[in-house]
């Protein structure tokens, strides 16, 4: 399970650790290949479900966004007792809502929610459960101040 705790962290990565001191701390919550990476590409996680956890960079080489994207198997990644990869799109919305400001973007294929610097995408909008694509959300990013600038 992965835990989404905005602005500070998406599972085990916080914002402002090492590129080193994340792949260390995913490699330890359970991820089971951890990328190669350059001197600009970030790292890569990930785990048995397909679940994959990509660490971006700015300024220092620290870490400032991390990005989880939908596992092919059941795999948790939550917010506040929401399943954002389980949940349909418009009922990780609707929660939001109740306690946050959402903005929706691209036709209703992303959703910012700018006070916690989170941000969730799926490649189109579809209405049937059936098609998982776009009737769920596809990754969630939670990023530091300034990284939407």
């Amino acid at each position: 399970m992965i835990e989404v705790v905005p602005p500070d962290r998406l599972g085990p990565v916080a914002i402002g650790m090492s590129v080193d001191d994340a792949e260390a701390a995913l490699r330890a919550h359970g991820a089971v290949s951890v990328g190669e990476r350059d001197g600009q590409r970030p790292g890569v996680a990930y785990y048995p479900s397909g679940l994959s956890v990509h660490v971006h960079t700015g300024t220092g080489g620290v870490v400032n966004a991390v990005e989880a994207f939908r596992p092919i198997q059941p795999d948790t990644v939550s917010f506040r007792d929401i399943d954002l990869f389980a949940t349909p799109a418009h009922e990780v919305e609707n929660g939001l809502r109740a306690f946050t400001e959402v903005e929706i973007e691209e036709r209703g294929c992303t959703l910012i929610a700018p006070d916690l610097l989170l941000s969730l995408w799926r490649p189109y909008v579809a209405d049937s459960p059936q098609d998982r694509d776009g009737y769920y959300f596809e990754s969630a990013l939670v990023a530091e101040p300034g990284y939407y600038d």
